[in-house]
């Protein structure tokens, strides 16, 4: 990756914004995967809309994760930068 030139307190403004994504998209998705698992009696869930449903809460999973992990990688340069 290249390093992007930015100060200090620009990375860690970027760093805590990754962060917050992260958990805001891990919260959404729980939110998806709960409203997919408990019951409702009024409606009926087909199989189309529990895969939907499913790929829609993996797909939040796994940009939490990339948000993450982009984090640390801004985490890293600010130590490194602190060196």
């Amino acid at each position: 990756m290249v390093k992007e030139k930015m100060n200090k307190q620009q990375l860690y403004e970027r760093m805590n914004d990754l962060k917050r994504y992260s958990f805001v998209l891990l919260a959404l998705s729980s939110f998806l995967y709960l409203g997919l698992v408990l019951p409702e009696n009024n409606v009926i869930q087909t199989d189309q809309h529990q895969i939907v449903t499913t790929i829609v809460s993996l797909i939040f999973i796994g940009s939490s994760l990339l948000c993450l992990k982009r984090s640390f990688y801004y985490r890293k340069l600010i130590q490194e930068e602190d060196n």
